[in-house]
Protein backbone atom coordinates (compact mmCIF):
# COMPACT_ATOMS: atom_id res chain seq x y z
CA UNK A 1 0.00 0.00 0.00
CA UNK A 2 2.78 2.56 0.94
CA UNK A 3 4.28 1.78 -2.33
CA UNK A 4 1.05 2.44 -4.14
CA UNK A 5 1.34 5.83 -2.92
CA UNK A 6 4.99 6.90 -2.94
CA UNK A 7 5.41 5.70 -6.47
CA UNK A 8 3.99 8.73 -7.99
CA UNK A 9 5.88 11.34 -5.45
CA UNK A 10 9.20 9.52 -6.26
CA UNK A 11 8.51 9.73 -10.27
CA UNK A 12 8.08 13.35 -9.81
CA UNK A 13 11.21 13.67 -8.05
CA UNK A 14 12.71 11.73 -10.13
CA UNK A 15 11.68 13.76 -13.84
CA UNK A 16 12.51 17.31 -11.77
CA UNK A 17 16.13 16.30 -10.42
CA UNK A 18 17.37 13.55 -12.33
CA UNK A 19 19.13 11.93 -9.43
CA UNK A 20 21.80 9.63 -10.24
CA UNK A 21 21.37 5.93 -9.20
CA UNK A 22 24.32 3.54 -9.05
CA UNK A 23 23.82 -0.44 -10.14
CA UNK A 24 26.20 -3.13 -9.72
CA UNK A 25 25.55 -6.32 -11.83
CA UNK A 26 27.57 -9.70 -11.51
CA UNK A 27 28.20 -12.55 -14.46
CA UNK A 28 29.21 -15.36 -12.63
CA UNK A 29 30.91 -18.27 -14.55
CA UNK A 30 31.20 -22.06 -13.14
CA UNK A 31 32.92 -23.66 -16.21
CA UNK A 32 30.45 -22.84 -19.01
CA UNK A 33 27.54 -22.01 -16.71
CA UNK A 34 26.17 -18.57 -15.47
CA UNK A 35 24.25 -17.75 -12.32
CA UNK A 36 21.08 -15.89 -13.17
CA UNK A 37 18.01 -14.79 -10.61
CA UNK A 38 14.83 -13.89 -11.13
CA UNK A 39 12.92 -11.66 -8.98
CA UNK A 40 9.88 -11.77 -7.19
CA UNK A 41 9.12 -7.47 -8.29
CA UNK A 42 9.45 -5.56 -11.34
CA UNK A 43 10.28 -7.17 -14.36
CA UNK A 44 9.95 -10.63 -13.29
CA UNK A 45 12.46 -12.19 -15.82
CA UNK A 46 15.89 -13.85 -15.30
CA UNK A 47 18.64 -11.53 -14.95
CA UNK A 48 22.10 -10.85 -13.48
CA UNK A 49 22.93 -11.15 -10.10
CA UNK A 50 23.10 -7.32 -8.31
CA UNK A 51 21.59 -4.26 -7.23
CA UNK A 52 21.94 -0.72 -5.80
CA UNK A 53 25.23 0.96 -5.09
CA UNK A 54 24.69 2.14 -1.56
CA UNK A 55 26.26 5.63 -0.06
CA UNK A 56 29.87 5.68 0.05
CA UNK A 57 29.60 2.00 -1.10
CA UNK A 58 32.32 1.46 -4.22
CA UNK A 59 31.27 -1.16 -6.99
CA UNK A 60 33.02 -3.65 -6.10
CA UNK A 61 31.50 -3.86 -2.45
CA UNK A 62 28.01 -3.81 -3.80
CA UNK A 63 29.13 -6.99 -5.95
CA UNK A 64 29.79 -9.28 -3.09
CA UNK A 65 27.08 -7.82 -0.80
CA UNK A 66 24.26 -7.97 -3.87
CA UNK A 67 25.60 -11.44 -4.68
CA UNK A 68 25.45 -12.41 -1.23
CA UNK A 69 22.33 -10.84 0.00
CA UNK A 70 20.48 -12.38 -3.29
CA UNK A 71 21.52 -15.90 -3.44
CA UNK A 72 23.69 -16.70 -0.22
CA UNK A 73 27.21 -17.24 -2.44
CA UNK A 74 30.59 -15.68 -1.31
CA UNK A 75 32.68 -14.45 -4.43
CA UNK A 76 36.24 -15.55 -4.78
CA UNK A 77 37.32 -12.72 -7.11
CA UNK A 78 35.85 -10.13 -8.68
CA UNK A 79 36.74 -8.03 -11.66
CA UNK A 80 35.03 -5.37 -13.03
CA UNK A 81 34.42 -5.82 -17.73
CA UNK A 82 32.48 -2.82 -18.63
CA UNK A 83 30.40 -0.18 -17.66
CA UNK A 84 26.74 1.08 -18.58
CA UNK A 85 25.06 4.37 -18.59
CA UNK A 86 21.19 4.98 -19.17
CA UNK A 87 18.04 6.45 -17.63
CA UNK A 88 15.81 4.26 -16.16
CA UNK A 89 12.41 5.39 -14.89
CA UNK A 90 13.64 9.35 -14.91
CA UNK A 91 16.87 8.05 -13.24
CA UNK A 92 20.78 8.53 -14.54
CA UNK A 93 21.77 5.27 -13.91
CA UNK A 94 25.23 4.00 -14.21
CA UNK A 95 25.48 0.33 -14.51
CA UNK A 96 29.10 -1.79 -13.58
CA UNK A 97 29.17 -5.02 -14.84
CA UNK A 98 31.61 -7.63 -13.14
CA UNK A 99 32.94 -10.83 -13.74
CA UNK A 100 33.05 -13.00 -10.55
CA UNK A 101 33.68 -16.78 -9.48
CA UNK A 102 31.82 -18.14 -6.57
CA UNK A 103 33.73 -20.30 -3.82
CA UNK A 104 30.29 -22.49 -4.19
CA UNK A 105 28.06 -23.47 -6.39
CA UNK A 106 24.57 -23.56 -4.26
CA UNK A 107 22.70 -20.34 -4.36
CA UNK A 108 20.17 -20.00 -1.91
CA UNK A 109 17.68 -17.60 -2.17
CA UNK A 110 15.37 -16.12 -0.02
CA UNK A 111 11.89 -16.37 -1.76
CA UNK A 112 11.11 -12.98 -1.05
CA UNK A 113 13.19 -10.61 -3.27
CA UNK A 114 14.17 -13.22 -5.40
CA UNK A 115 12.26 -16.03 -6.44
CA UNK A 116 14.46 -18.66 -7.64
CA UNK A 117 18.24 -18.96 -9.28
CA UNK A 118 19.71 -21.16 -11.68
CA UNK A 119 22.56 -22.18 -13.68
CA UNK A 120 22.22 -21.80 -17.28
CA UNK A 121 24.86 -23.09 -19.94
CA UNK A 122 25.83 -19.75 -21.72
CA UNK A 123 24.59 -20.65 -25.16
CA UNK A 124 21.51 -21.76 -23.79
CA UNK A 125 19.95 -18.79 -21.84
CA UNK A 126 16.34 -18.62 -21.16
CA UNK A 127 14.09 -16.71 -23.65
CA UNK A 128 12.61 -14.49 -20.73
CA UNK A 129 15.72 -12.96 -19.95
CA UNK A 130 16.05 -9.33 -19.10
CA UNK A 131 18.63 -7.26 -21.83
CA UNK A 132 20.85 -6.97 -19.52
CA UNK A 133 22.43 -10.30 -19.59
CA UNK A 134 22.99 -9.91 -23.56
CA UNK A 135 24.70 -6.90 -22.75
CA UNK A 136 26.95 -7.72 -20.01
CA UNK A 137 27.94 -11.42 -21.96
CA UNK A 138 28.57 -9.12 -24.96
CA UNK A 139 31.31 -6.90 -22.84
CA UNK A 140 32.22 -9.98 -21.39
CA UNK A 141 33.52 -11.72 -24.78
CA UNK A 142 35.46 -8.36 -25.95
CA UNK A 143 37.13 -8.15 -22.64
CA UNK A 144 40.79 -9.51 -22.57
CA UNK A 145 41.39 -12.63 -20.65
Amino acid sequence: MFWFAARPIRSVYAFVFRPRRRTAKILIRSDNNILLVRPNYGHRKWTLPGGKVEGRESYEDAAHREVLEETGLQLRFVRAIGRHENIWENYRNTVEYFLAAPASIDPVVDGIEIKEAGWFPMDVLPSDRSAGVDRCLQMYKQTPP
